[in-house]
This record gives structure tokens, C-alpha cells and sequence, in this order.
């Protein structure tokens, strides 16, 4: 079996290609997946260092979702058998690789794939499904009427946020960064009440929220991240909002779903958020295959995000496909922004 894995050194990533037994025996509660496509996306470099616990080289899976056919199961296998198209999503913490042309994962961490979707759309679908599911579920406890701030709309798990809210009856604001991503938005997803343009220099999140929500705000905020400048001598990221101004937005009760690890809060910030009974919540969708612990809610999210899939409620938008052979080097040259997935195809 060949495999494609990453490697942290020194802060550095890189990817290599390594061989594994295809005959090798599998763990009891394990399957052996024939890949057949993966989602390839950008590292998360922060969460890697804090995996390797400070040590000096660390590997790590170079895809973690995917989809395939079984060609193995281990003796404690109950859900799924040999032939069973599926898809799933592995640990970072994996000795295996999703790109790969064979890959064992355990069967809590996958789920069978509708026989009218396909395995591209499967593997593109999953990981943001997840992502999305948790942020939307089980942090911001998303309801009917409820208006939900989506940042970085475009990107593969807005998307994915965006149809889940909708099809829970939420009012949804989306932020973009340019006139393609806006006018995707625009054409493919027309029940989005507000698109605001992050790039744009006479933007104003705030006022633009308000506006939108009678000067109530926002009852749910996904960021994608965060800009922690504070000293206005330095440059801020592009398309990327302050702690202020997310604050500012937020709707008494609200809840702010943040994926910036290293997220800090000034005691004015911190007192703006009690004034509004305001939380934070801190979004880390790995921690379901990371932890051993809910597994039957996660199965719960795989179920319910390919039962969607199926129906069309959730549709998938693929902006490229590679090849197995060049993913290694797709891997090093992903766009930091992108509208939609980059999945991995097999011949």
C-alpha cells in the first residue's frame, strides 16, 4: 500500500510517500478501505504542534477524509461488510493517511455512502459536515428564526454551514472576501439574507449586522479565524474580523464559535460579552476521533450529514480534483482561500 503523510519539523510541514503491507492483519473493530477519493486540504499547523507535545519530528496523516470501497473487516466489525461503499473521517492522530490507495480506519468512524451520490461527493462532503454540524448543534444550538453569522462563506464549511442552518429555519449573513466569492454565493445560494464583502475598503461588519438584524445581532457567529492585532501600526489580515467586532455583533444570549487557538480576551472585551450574557465556544471538530467518548452522537452527525447528502438538502461543490500521483505536491501549494473542496481522485 502507498500512502502519503506529512511530517512537522521545526515548524516546518513536509509530505512524503511511504509503503505499507496491503496483506498486513487489521485491528478487531477495523475495516480496510479500497480509497477511491480524498479531500485534500491545508494543514492546521497550531493544532499539529500541540499533538506533538513539543517533540521534535511529528507525522501525521496527509488527508483524513475520505471515501471507498471495504475490502477487509476485522472480527468485531458489525455495521458495515466487504463491498460496502463508505465514507469517513480519520484521527490526525492516525498511523494511517486518506491519501492513500488503501487505508484502515475504525468502523465508528465511518458511515455507508447513499447509492445515488458519489464517492468525490462523499469525501468532499464529510469533513465540513462535521465541522459544521458540531458548530451549528452542539455549540450553537441553532433553531428556527434564529440568525446565524457565517464568516468565510465560500470556503468548503461555509457552504456546508450555510445549507445546515437553512435547513433548520435559520437566517443566515455570510462574509466574502471578493467579487468571485460573491457572486457565488449570489447565483448558487439565493436564500442568504446578507453577503457582506470583507474586502472591500468601506465595509463595516458591524453596522452591516445591525442593519440586517434591527440592531439586535446576531444570535450565532462562526468565525475562521481571528485577527489578534491590536496595535493599529500593524497590519491586519484581509478578510478577517477583530474580537471588537465580533463582539459587537453578537445578540444578547449569542454565541460566538471561534476556531483561533490562541484566542485572548482584554478585560474590556471579556466585560462586553457578560453585558450581553454572551459565550464563547471553541470549535475543534477532531476531537470526536481524537476522544473515545460520545461515539454514538458522532455517529449520529455521519448518519444524518449522508441522509442529507442523499435528499439534496446538502449539495457539494468541488472546485478541482487531482490526481493520487500529484497530491504530494497539491498538498504543498494549496490556495489559503478557495471556493469550495480540492479532492483527490483515483484512477
Amino acid at each position: 500500500m502507498t500512502c502519503v503523510r506529512g511530517r512537522l519539523d521545526s515548524g516546518h510541514i513536509t509530505y512524503y510517500t511511504s509503503q505499507v503491507d496491503k496483506d498486513a492483519s487489521i485491528a478487531d473493530s477495523s475495516v480496510r478501505v479500497k480509497v477511491q477519493a480524498a479531500a485534500v486540504r491545508n494543514a492546521n499547523t497550531e493544532m499539529l504542534k500541540f499533538l506533538s507535545s513539543g517533540s521534535g519530528e511529528f507525522t501525521f496523516p496527509a488527508c483524513t477524509e475520505l471515501s471507498g470501497k471495504v475490502v477487509k473487516v476485522g472480527t468485531a466489525v458489525t455495521r458495515v461488510s466487504v463491498g460496502d461503499i463508505v465514507c469517513g473521517v480519520l484521527s490526525p492522530l492516525s498511523e494511517a493517511s486518506a491519501c492513500a490507495d488503501y487505508c484502515d480506519i475504525s468502523e465508528l468512524n465511518i458511515v455507508k455512502v447513499p447509492a445515488a451520490r458519489s464517492s468525490t461527493e462523499a469525501a468532499a462532503c464529510i469533513g465540513p459536515g462535521v465541522r459544521a454540524y458540531t458548530a451549528l448543534v452542539y455549540h450553537g444550538a441553532v433553531h428556527t428564526g434564529a440568525t446565524v453569522l457565517i464568516m468565510s462563506a465560500a470556503s468548503a464549511f461555509g457552504l456546508t454551514a450555510i445549507q445546515l442552518a437553512h435547513s433548520w429555519g435559520a437566517k443566515i449573513i455570510a462574509t466574502v472576501c471578493g467579487n468571485e466569492e460573491r457572486g457565488f454565493l449570489e447565483k448558487n445560494y439565493p436564500y442568504v439574507a446578507q453577503i457582506i464583502d470583507m474586502g472591500s475598503r468601506n465595509c463595516s461588519l458591524i453596522s452591516s449586522v445591525m442593519e440586517e438584524t434591527g440592531h439586535l445581532g446576531a444570535n450565532i457567529i462562526i468565525d475562521a479565524g481571528v485577527n489578534m492585532v491590536t496595535d493599529e501600526t500593524q497590519d491586519a489580515v484581509v478578510g478577517v474580523p477583530s474580537k471588537h467586532d465580533i463582539i459587537s455583533c453578537l445578540a444578547v444570549n449569542g454565541r460566538w464559535i471561534t476556531s483561533q487557538m490562541n484566542l485572548q480576551l482584554d478585560p474590556p472585551d471579556s466585560m462586553l460579552l457578560q453585558m450581553r450574557n454572551a459565550s464563547v465556544h471553541f470549535l475543534f471538530e477532531n476531537a470526536w476521533t481524537v476522544s473515545h467518548t460520545q461515539q454514538g452522537r458522532y455517529l449520529h452527525i455521519l448518519s444524518e450529514l449522508m441522509e442529507k447528502l442523499a435528499s439534496g438538502l446538502l449539495k457539494v461543490h468541488v472546485s478541482r480534483t487531482v490526481q493520487f500521483t500529484d497530491a504530494d505536491s497539491v498538498l504543498t501549494s494549496l490556495p489559503e482561500r478557495q471556493i469550495g473542496s480540492t479532492v483527490m481522485c483515483m484512477n
